[in-house]
């Protein structure tokens, strides 16, 4: 400290958060009268943990899935019967794909990430969750004007990567303080992986003869979930007002065609495209959300 300098103390969570030891240097600047205080550069601290696959059965996965997503970086799996990892090593090849085996004993393996993104990929990564949920949405009309079943293998090849990209934008959000702030966007994400849920399951339905109301139901969800994907790209609050005006003609036309005893087989269908219509309702709340605060919005 001298004449023309200042010693100021860090608080504690901030330096832990952003894993500082003593040497190491320290960006200051000052931004629109606020003085930014970061790190040179950061390394996270290596974070281990331990699982019992032998307890968590055929939730093997699901757990491991989560702790990759929390952020760790090192995971034991204990086991009693080499089959119960199937499930960890089906996670290693579709999902969490940034972790190899890199260890066996008799009754462990040590699962070690090997790569992970970076900061400036981040936005990117997840504008390409969005741009699979187009793809998506352009597979499903193919289907429902053609009913062509190799169709919905490539929705299921599509999910399963947004599955993948998911994962891969939580993962970095729990593992840099840069990006874990926005719990927002963070739910955005889980909400988008949620929805690709009723992908899935539209394509293991294989819906055949589907009425022509039912497939208007269809179309208009549809139509409303690229409004959403639009509002993401680019705020527009008369296109959240179409958006919310076109739901509230859906759900009464879901409403009407599920007590409609003449299209019982349609049932299934339009229950999935009830529960897609709430989620992307969820996504736009969230959109509102994230928006920059402005005078008008």
């Amino acid at each position: 400290q001298s004449s023309s300098s200042l010693g100021v103390s860090l608080p504690h969570k901030w330096v832990k958060q952003w894993n500082l030891k003593k040497g190491d240097i320290l960006n200051i600047d000052s931004v629109k009268g606020v003085l930014e205080i970061k790190p040179e550069s950061y390394v996270a601290p290596v974070t281990k943990v331990v699982i019992d696959a032998s307890k968590y059965g055929s939730l093997t996965r699901r757990k491991f899935d989560n702790l990759s997503k929390r952020g760790y970086d090192e995971i034991t799996v204990l086991f009693s019967d080499e089959s119960e990892l199937n499930q960890v090593k089906e996670s290693l090849k579709v999902e969490a794909t940034m972790f190899e085996i890199v260890k066996k004993e008799k009754n462990y393996v040590l699962v070690k990430s090997i790569s992970e993104m970076n900061n400036s990929d981040f936005e990117s990564i997840q504008n390409r969750l969005i741009f699979l949920l187009r793809e998506k949405i352009r597979k499903i009309v193919q289907y429902l004007e053609t009913e062509d079943e190799s169709i919905l293998s490539d929705l299921l090849e599509l999910e399963q990567a947004n599955n993948k990209l998911a994962h891969y934008c939580m993962r970095a959000m729990h593992k840099n303080p840069e990006l874990s702030g926005s719990f927002m966007n963070y739910t955005l994400i889980w909400a988008v992986e949620k929805l690709g849920n009723d992908f899935k399951f539209f394509a293991h339905l294989k819906p055949k003869k589907i009425s022509k109301n039912t497939q208007l139901i269809a179309k208009m969800v549809l139509d409303n979930l690229y409004i959403v994907t639009e509002i993401y790209f680019s705020y527009d609050s008369t296109k959240a007002k179409q958006f919310y005006d076109s739901r509230k003609k859906i759900n009464d036309l879901i409403l009407s065609a599920l007590k409609d005893s003449s299209c019982i087989s349609d049932h299934p269908l339009i229950a999935l495209l009830s529960s897609a219509s709430e989620k992307y309702l969820y996504i736009l709340g969230l959109l509102f959300g994230l928006q920059t605060p402005q005078s008008t919005v």
